[in-house]
């Protein structure tokens, strides 16, 4: 699948209370390679109001107050902003001491919904198909994929899936990944930038990386220009990706509903909650070994109170699911190598639209 960015020697924080190193890349070695694997990642850290209706004087009827539209929850932070409300209206005047009393204003039309529920962009025209956007974060120009599929409603809101490629990877590479289905969703892909510590494009998960602003401003712009439900926001992504969508899960646990790494480690940092996880990793994996995924999926049992010591079967196979959890956990363990295997994108889909 193209090039695939190969760690060299790099140095490797050792985290002895864990049992694990943690992949923390202060100086790499690593080149482009023309690898058969999907591309790999460097793994490093561093990569309503309504109005008042006013009232009206000497008796008559007070006008009707204008609706505001409700704000999209914001992505940043740990919550995100509440929808703007509209402006109160002013009260009404009363009128001479002879005369009657006004009625009062007629209550003002209800402004959309913000938040848990639909964007501001509901009722906006859909378009369906594949369509690359641009969109300026801080003065840099990224870039995105958004597919639509025939089901999605202009009014209905709906969940977003976001897929992250891996390290030298495309967001072409990304909307392969099986994630992309029938059902009524957007499923975006974005790109990521050339990170020279990483030796090539990356996702930058460092806590002050500029990719973290990137989705925060790109959740706002498609809750603008599509009818989004907030309340369900989704992330998964393979290898660098992977470890990207883990960090995106530790510091916006109130934006993403759930997520899913492949192939991926993290988080590398203690998070205030937990969320829903999805973790796909391979027992042949030589590029990020499987016990970074362990890792993964013992830092989201232990953040989500679970108590089950061992999986259930559950599907698809060889995928188990554990009990006792405020959010559901799932540890898809298969004989594969660095790769996002072929069943992880439907199953991680349906595993996303049925919260």
């Amino acid at each position: 699948m193209g090039q695939a960015w190969i760690r060299g020697r790099c140095a490797v924080a050792l985290a002895p209370a864990l049992g694990v190193a943690l992949i923390y890349v202060t100086a790499c070695n690593g080149t482009l390679t023309d690898g058969g694997q999907s591309p790999s990642s460097g793994g490093s850290a561093g990569a309503r109001d309504e109005d008042s209706g006013s009232a009206g004087e000497g008796g008559s009827a007070g006008s009707a107050g204008t609706g505001a539209s409700g704000g999209f929850s914001g992505a940043g932070g740990n919550s995100g902003s509440a929808g703007l409300g509209g402006n109160a209206g002013s009260a009404g005047s009363s009128s001479g001491a002879s005369g009657t009393a006004g009625n009062s204003g007629s209550s003002g039309t209800g402004g959309g919904a913000g938040g848990a529920g639909g964007s501001p962009g509901c009722g906006a025209p859909v378009a369906t198909g594949t369509t690359k956007s641009t969109l300026d974060v801080g003065g840099t120009q990224r870039s995105y994929l958004v597919v639509v599929p025939a089901s999605l409603a202009a009014d209905t809101p709906a969940p977003v899936i976001l897929g992250f490629h891996g390290g030298s990877g495309t967001a072409e590479q990304a909307s392969q990944y099986g994630l992309t289905g029938a059902e009524a969703a957007l499923y975006v892909y974005p790109q990521a930038l050339a990170f020279p510590g990483a030796g090539g494009i990356a996702w930058n998960v460092s806590p002050d990386g500029n990719d973290y602003a990137f989705i925060d401003a790109l959740l706002v712009e498609l809750g603008r220009t599509h009818c989004v439900d907030s309340t369900r926001i989704f992330a998964a992504g393979q290898s660098n990706g992977a470890f990207f969508v883990n960090e995106l899960g530790c510091s916006r646990p109130d934006t993403f509903r759930a997520i899913a790494p492949a192939a991926g480690g993290g988080p590398s940092s203690r998070c205030s909650k937990g969320v829903a996880a999805m973790i796909v990793h391979g027992t042949a994996d030589e590029t990020v070994k499987i016990a970074q995924g362990m890792y993964s999926r013992d830092y989201w049992l232990a953040a989500n109170g679970c108590s089950a010591a061992s999986g259930a079967p559950s599907e698809p196979a060889p995928c188990v699911e554990y009990s006792g959890c405020a959010r559901r956990v799932l540890w898809c363990q298969h004989a594969g190598a660095h790769s996002f295997p072929s069943f992880a994108g439907p199953a991680i889909r349906q595993f996303f639209l049925s919260f």
